[in-house]
C-alpha cells in the first residue's frame, strides 16, 4: 500500500479508507470499513458506521485525554486539569453509550459485531480506571457476552491484558 494519499494532510495521521481491518496501522478506525460480521442491510451498515464514529472519535478521545494528556500539551501545570476533566468527559461519554445501547442483545441487534469488540475496551478501561460502572449494566450485560468469546479471549491474553479483564463484566 503506497501512503502518498497522507501527503498534505495534517500531522499524516489520516488512515486511507481502505486499509484492512486485522492491518496494524496504529490509527483509529474512523475511516475503517466494518466488514467482521458486517451488517446485512443499510440502515444496519448506517448504525455500525455511527457507532464506530462516535467510539474512534468522541469516546477515544476523551479516554485519551485523560490517560495520555501530553498529547496535548507539555505544560505538567496544564496536564492536571486536563486529566481531571477528560475522566469525567469520559465517564460522561460511556453514560452517552449506556443511554444509546440495546436492553438485550449487540449494538446492531442478534449478531456480535466489530462494534461489540470496540464497545468493550471502553467499558474495561473505565472499570480499570474505578470509574461508577455498576451504573451502566446494559454496557456490563454486552461486555458479558463479549468476554467469552474464545477470539476476545485470546486477543486480550496475546496484549497482555488477560490478567487485568479476567474478572466478569
Amino acid at each position: 500500500m503506497s501512503y502518498a494519499c497522507l501527503r498534505g494532510r495534517p500531522w499524516r495521521r489520516s488512515v486511507p479508507s481502505r486499509v484492512r481491518i486485522g492491518a496494524s496501522s496504529g490509527e483509529p478506525l474512523a475511516n475503517t470499513p466494518v466488514h467482521i460480521r458486517g451488517p446485512r442491510s443499510g440502515l444496519e451498515r448506517a448504525r455500525a458506521d455511527e457507532w464506530m464514529s462516535l467510539l474512534s472519535s468522541a469516546v477515544r478521545v476523551s479516554f485519551i485525554t485523560f490517560f495520555r494528556p501530553q498529547r496535548y500539551t507539555s505544560d505538567e501545570g496544564a496536564a492536571r486539569p486536563l486529566k481531571v476533566d477528560g475522566k469525567q468527559r469520559f465517564h460522561e461519554m460511556l453514560r452517552y453509550v449506556e443511554s444509546r445501547l440495546p436492553e438485550q442483545d449487540f449494538a446492531l441487534g442478534e449478531r456480535y459485531s466489530l462494534c461489540d469488540a470496540y464497545l468493550t475496551p471502553f467499558f474495561l478501561w473505565g472499570r480499570h480506571f474505578e470509574l461508577p460502572v455498576e451504573e451502566l449494566p446494559r454496557h456490563a450485560r454486552l461486555v458479558g457476552a463479549v468476554l467469552p468469546r474464545p477470539a476476545v479471549r485470546r486477543a486480550l491474553e496475546q496484549e497482555g491484558y488477560g490478567h487485568l479483564y479476567r474478572a466478569s463484566a
